[in-house]
């Protein structure tokens, strides 16, 4: 009797549990998680708790944390209720929820008391109501008064007639639980999912399945140069086997055994001594224990998990490997999945070592060398399928090239090769009284200028006269060459090699032709073409002295050399090109007009709201807080838990079926208990097929996957600790934890730049977005619009697009297109389009211009353009015709595979599932088949398969069913978010009805998490 005065206050309508709802036992993502969602009950009971009953007033008057209509919550009941959910998370986690989070908290205990008033009030205006005797069905099933299983009457009848005015309190508290649950199925009934319905989808989302694939990318299919064929791939492996050689090699997965040193440790000799001797030890007993049996995976947890994939060659091991050459050796003759059988010295530390592939040295295979090959055939396209072009366009048009070509003279003065010698004392002081200003600058104190002495600055002014020095001889020995050659003489003394002067005979040249190469031949080419090839004589200037040239004759009827005619072979090609593409897309064109009709075009403008920079943006620290509370899931990282589990299922739905599996889950539970392998025994005895050859391991997985009753015990287990027997709709469980990661909310602290940034960045959108709003508010008219732009110094942009256009899959742009079609010139667009990052706009139309049919001058920019984006299209077209062709001849789909580096593998995937650098598509129809019946046999190999990234063909190698455990789960969630999203709108309009005042400040600046609006994957 004591227990049940004692408790009589925390009691709820469905017997006498505890009222927090979903918080007892939860871990800090999962409490935030159910906190944040409304009361939902499913056709046999709550699938969420519903909102926590009223107590018994307190003995003493409390001030009010909220009033909800004419009811009022007591700031003790809230203390009370947000006490007990820090508590139960304390107990189940261990650890405290973060100081930030705790007014969310506090903030969704505080919700679902007003939840539980607002049913309470509806409930009495809609007299929805309970009898006494159903009131009094709820009472009698709560624990107090089961024993052994056992309903105790006796019990029961004390404490109804001992103590009656508490027994009332408890069965008006029971009916007002029954009438708050009837509004709600009431409420939710009509907004139920179909079962059916969501079973279809769950079971196609989570099927299977593994398949293997050839695919040609367009991103390897460029278009840019011919494709090799296969043939060719063939007879260039064939010629060149040698070239692919491959060494010896072993794969190895490596355990580091390390640990942090501290200074201390690591500044003594002594202590480093020791420090290492300890390290070598630990690693040795680890190696024992993995020759005893223990996992290697496991072993590793401690020091952070294993290196795989490890690559190792004779002569080339890992930087951290530090074994001596017999250890290193011994590895090549390791069988695969051999550990060492000596730990390795590694830097820093010991590293136990697992030998999982050596490969022999040999040549490699045609599947292993085809991508290499494919590669070179292409580069070597690259490189040089224009020269052969050029080449044969040189011998089909000597006849246009022949022309004038001209002989010319160039000399070259290098400034730094002139010898200035050295200054003497007076032309240094002569060049600093020169370029006094130089060496001068204003002294504020004083308010003068002051210049540097000589002496300070004689290198630097020694260095200016110096180079001044080089320029004015090489300018002037330029002079005298350009002289000498205006009058057809030359001086063999001016000309010498030893005074940095560099002259060449070059021609016979045409116009536009390289001289030689070079930076000086280009200009000399450069000046012979702006003179027209006008004979005579030039000088000009480059970087590192001057050239002085001479036009000495022209030669006509001159045939170029291929180097020279390059540059007008390359015009031609390109030309060429262009009228081939031009060719190509006018008979595009031609082919289906329609295709590039315009369509209307659509004329707006816009005024322009930008989004502000967000470093303007101010906020305070508890605006950084809630911003944090708002958006957790961004900045937490999720609970999560590996477990195994045997299933028990009852062979139908017979109570005798029912009673014989619990039976058997009781008897196993014993078993374990008494020391039995747990692995062993579901191998077994389970009857989970997805998991039983494995163990009954479940993996790793979240919240939101499991049913809901496994889910709970699963998440309340520690590593190593095991369940009893749980029931679920799947039958009965026994789950074994193996490792437990709680949720981890990293302190505001470490992360407060990433989240003031993400705030600024929020404050900013809604500066902007509030901002176009007001103006909404007040702009009727185009015309009001320029003169509110006009006045705030806001710019107007205008806009064109076609219809036929489209927006290019921008939802926000198709729904303004669409808006904008229905309007006449000079109405508004009825609200604010949001612009992804650039700001919010109000726009108006301003005329609509009506499509004409389409005309080759019309469409030859866009016909050009598609033609010439369409050729790795075309390419990859025709390499499709080749490799069906091959297959028709008799090659096997996995002969053509090795000619690509062998098939591709995408293992246990669904329907989302990516291929790598080909996108994704429905694999609905060939793989898992739930659109059609016909599906793909396992082995058969589809068709080519068309995908945004190239064509793949595909052969799927085996299926796999979901759990029904999972199947269930995924429906329970679907059906419960349901549910949810109902009672959050229904709760949103109780609140019109019954005004809700939260009067704890604190309290009002926190927002609730919102319900999630989609289901966990």
């Amino acid at each position: 009797m004591k227990r049940l005065q004692d408790g009589q206050a925390q009691r709820t309508p469905e017997g006498f549990r505890e009222l927090i709802p979903a918080a007892r036992a939860l871990p800090l993502a999962a409490l935030l998680a159910a906190l944040a969602a409304p009361l939902v009950l499913s056709a046999t009971g709550p699938a969420l708790r519903p909102p926590p009953p009223r107590p018994a007033p307190p003995p003493a008057a409390s001030p009010a944390a909220a009033t909800v209509g004419t009811r009022s919550i007591s700031r003790a009941e809230l203390d009370q209720r947000f006490a007990q959910a820090l508590a139960d998370y304390r107990a189940h986690s261990g650890s405290e929820i973060p100081a930030e989070l705790l007014p969310t908290v506090k903030r969704q205990v505080l919700e679902r008391l007003i939840q539980r008033e607002l049913l309470a009030l509806e409930a009495r205006r809609q007299n929805v109501a309970a009898s006494d005797e159903e009131a009094e069905a709820v009472v009698r099933t709560d624990p107090f008064f089961t024993e052994g299983g056992v309903f105790n009457e006796a019990k029961y009848l004390a404490v109804k007639n001992g103590n009656p005015a508490q027994f009332q309190n408890a069965l008006e508290q029971a009916r007002v639980g029954i009438s708050s649950r009837r509004l709600t199925e009431r409420v939710i009934g009509p907004g139920r999912l179909d079962e059916s319905a969501i079973r279809a989808k769950a079971t196609r989302g989570l099927e299977r399945a593994s398949f293997e694939y050839l695919a040609l990318r367009r991103t390897e299919i460029r278009g840019d140069v011919e494709e090799p064929r296969e043939e060719e791939v063939l007879a260039y492996y064939r010629a060149h086997a040698a070239e692919f050689r491959r060494p010896e090699r072993a794969v190895l997965t490596v355990l580091a055994v390390r640990q942090e040193l501290d200074d201390a440790t690591l500044r003594s000799p002594e202590g480093l001594h020791a420090w290492e001797a300890g390290l070598r030890v630990r690693a040795d007993s680890l190696l024992e224990a993995i020759k005893g049996g223990a996992r290697l995976d496991e072993v590793a947890k401690p020091f952070g998990g294993l290196k795989t994939n490890v690559v190792a060659l004779p002569g080339n091991f890992p930087e951290f490997w530090r074994g001596d050459e017999r250890l290193s050796a011994s590895v090549f003759e390791q069988q695969p999945g051999t550990v060492l059988p000596a730990i390795v010295p590694s830097n820093p530390g010991w590293l136990i070592v697992r030998v999982d592939q050596v490969e022999r040295a040999h040549t490699a295979r045609l599947i292993e060398a085809s991508r290499e090959i494919r590669a070179r055939l292409r580069q070597d396209r690259r490189d040089h399928a224009v020269e052969r072009d050029l080449r044969a366009l040189y011998a089909t048009r000597l006849d246009s090239l022949r022309g004038t070509a001209y002989r010319v003279r160039y000399a070259t003065i290098d400034t730094a090769a002139m010898n200035a010698g050295e200054p003497t004392a007076a032309d240094l002081d002569r060049f600093y009284r020169g370029h006094l200003a130089d060496y001068s600058s204003f002294n504020s104190q004083t308010g003068g200028v002051e210049s540097q002495p000589l002496p300070e600055v004689r290198d630097n002014v020694r260095a200016r006269w110096l180079r001044e020095r080089r320029f004015e001889l090489a300018r002037g020995l330029a002079e005298r060459i350009e002289e000498l050659w205006s009058r057809g003489k030359r001086d063999a003394a001016l000309e010498g090699v030893g005074r940095g002067v560099v002259v060449r005979d070059a021609g016979p040249v045409p116009l536009g032709a390289p001289i030689d190469s070079g930076l000086v031949a280009a200009l000399v080419a450069d000046s012979l073409a702006a003179r027209g090839g006008a004979l005579g004589v030039g000088s000009a200037r480059y970087p590192g002295g001057t050239l002085v040239f001479n036009v000495l004759a022209r030669v006509p009827d001159f045939t170029p050399t291929f180097d020279q005619a390059r540059a007008s072979l390359t015009g031609w090609l390109a030309a060429r090109q262009a009228r081939l593409d031009e060719e190509g897309a006018r008979a595009m064109f031609e082919r289906d007009p329609a295709q590039f009709t315009a369509g209307r075009t659509l004329n707006w403008s816009s005024l322009l709201v930008r989004i502000p920079k967000f470093l303007t943006m101010t906020m305070t620290h508890r605006e950084v807080e809630e911003y944090m509370r708002r958006h957790l899931d961004q900045f937490s990282a999720p609970e999560e838990m590996h477990a195994s589990h045997i299933l028990i299922v009852p062979a139908d739905g017979s109570p005798e079926a029912d009673a014989h599996a619990r039976a058997r889950a009781d008897s196993l539970l014993e078993r374990l208990r008494h020391g039995e392998n747990f692995a062993r025994l579901a191998r077994q005895t389970s009857d989970d097929e997805a998991t039983r050859d494995q163990g009954g391991d479940l993996g790793s997985f979240g919240r939101g996957v499991m049913l809901r009753e496994f889910e709970r015990t699963a998440f309340s287990l520690r590593p190593g600790e095991m369940s009893g027997v749980v029931k679920t709709e799947s039958g009965y469980h026994i789950i074994r934890c193996h490792e437990y990661l709680p949720t981890y909310v990293p302190p505001l602290a470490q992360i407060y730049s990433n989240v003031s940034l993400g705030l600024a960045t929020e404050k900013a959108e809604i500066v902007a977005s509030q901002r176009a709003e007001s103006l909404l508010r007040v702009v009727r008219t185009p015309a009001q619009a320029r003169t509110a732009a006009a006045k705030l110094n806001i710019e107007i942009v205008h806009f064109s697009r076609s219809t036929a256009q489209g927006a290019g899959g921008n939802v926000e742009l198709e729904a303004l297109l669409h808006k904008l079609e229905s309007l006449a010139p000079g109405q508004l667009y009825p609200g604010v389009y949001r612009q992804k990052n650039i700001g919010y706009s109000l726009s108006w139309l301003d005329s609509v211009t009506a499509p004409s049919p389409p005309s080759w001058e019309t469409a030859r920019g866009a016909a050009i353009g598609r033609y010439r984006r369409g050729t790795a299209v075309r390419m990859t077209e025709a390499k499709r015709a080749e490799l069906d062709s091959m297959m028709s001849a008799g090659w096997s789909f996995d002969s053509l595979a090795t000619l690509w580096g062998g098939l591709e593998h995408a293992w246990d995937a669904n329907l989302s599932t990516k291929l790598p650098l080909l996108g994704s598509r429905d694999l609905d129809t060939l793989v898992f088949g739930t659109r059609v019946p016909a599906r793909l046999k396992l082995g058969d190999v589809s068709e080519w398969i068309v995908y945004p990234g190239g064509l793949v063909r595909l052969r799927v190698l085996e299926r796999a069913q979901p759990n029904p455990a999972q199947v269930a789960a995924r429906i329970e969630s679907e059906q419960r978010l349901a549910e949810a999203r109902v009672l959050a709108e229904y709760f949103d309009q109780l609140k019109k009805r019954f005004p809700v005042q939260i009067l704890e400040p604190e309290m009002r600046a926190v927002e609730p998490p919102p319900v999630p609006k989609e289901s966990s994957p």
